[in-house]
């Protein structure tokens, strides 16, 4: 740790580069800038539990929680206590995956016969997910069908798996058909999901449509599901990832994530591009050539729609 009266307190592990020292965010009466994070992260309970759940080695890099992660770890940890399912959102680049870590390794330490299953849409969060887990001294089982993740349900090992939703159809509706249909076709006629299994959603507002989260609900009936999330939802998609997955477990926005310097922020800079015509007779040469075969209306009515340049540079 590092800090002064005037800039507050920067915390970090080991090795840990200066600037990717955070600074520690928690609401509290105290003002004093050094002394609220001290006492905030010092407390005993609060020092040993960073120690104990929020240390790992990611490809032998140790590493440990901002405040966001810790504070979402530990709002989706009363909702497992409760036996509630529910969303965590936080912005994209804010650590999502290591937050899935941290949350999975407690679930396995605190509740017996516990399971976790990671499901993604694209094959490289898949990889992704996979290589974090990897990366951090923890055996992942990757389903390669659904008929495979349905014989590992079935079975009371490994007790952590990610799979994919796989998009084989023309659109995402057909896809959520066929990826139902090889589910339900592959069913052991004995299944039953062993174990008190835990289900990870990432990208939850885009990855299950109500369809399919009904179908994982029947085959999985005393499964709790936790969405993940970091990318600004539409109303519709809000409306339908909230009926899906239950409430706002934690929330950690863009605007936050800027201040904070874990992500950059979004600029957007509007330019007007000088563009004229050099020869005018050669375009005149080029519709003539396209148009031969219509009328003489159908041509007239052409040239009035495109016969701008308005109309050109804004296609």
């Amino acid at each position: 740790m590092a800090g002064n009266d005037s800039e507050g307190l920067r915390y970090g592990t080991i090795e840990t580069p200066e600037k990717h020292y955070p600074s520690w965010k928690e609401e509290s009466d105290i003002e004093n800038a050094l002394d609220r994070p001290l006492l905030q992260l010092c407390n005993k309970p609060r020092f040993l539990e960073l120690i104990h759940d929020f240390m790992v080695f990611d490809a032998g890099v140790k590493k440990t929680c901002r405040h966001n992660q810790y504070f979402g770890v530990k709002a989706a940890q009363q909702s497992v206590r409760n036996r509630q399912g529910g969303i965590l959102w936080h912005t994209q680049g804010s650590g999502k995956s290591l937050t899935m870590v941290w949350l999975a390794k407690w679930i396995r330490e605190h509740i017996e016969d516990a399971r976790v299953l990671i499901i993604t849409d694209r094959t490289e969060l898949d990889e992704q997910i996979e290589g974090v887990f990897l990366g951090v001294n923890e055996a992942i089982y990757r389903t390669q069908s659904g008929a495979d993740l349905m014989t590992q349900l079935n079975a009371t090992t490994p007790w952590l798996l990610c799979s994919l939703i796989h998009k084989f159809g023309a659109s995402e509706e057909t896809a959520t058909e066929a990826f139902i249909e090889e589910l339900e076709r592959s069913l052991p006629s004995d299944f039953q999901a062993k174990g008190q299994l835990f289900v990870f959603v990432d990208e939850c507002h885009r990855t299950q449509s109500g369809k399919l989260h009904r179908a994982m609900k029947a085959l999985l009936p005393h499964a709790l599901f936790i969405g993940f999330t970091g990318t600004p939802l539409l109303k519709a998609d809000k409306q339908k990832s909230i009926e899906v997955f239950g409430p706002y477990l934690h929330t950690y926005k863009f605007d936050e994530a800027v201040r904070d310097g874990v992500v950059l922020d979004l600029r957007y800079e509007a330019r007007d591009i000088d563009q004229n015509l050099t020869s005018p007779q050669r375009v005149d040469q080029w519709f003539d050539a396209k148009t031969r075969g219509l009328s003489d209306l159908a041509r007239v009515q052409l040239k009035r729609k495109w016969g701008t340049l308005q109309k050109v540079l804004s296609s």
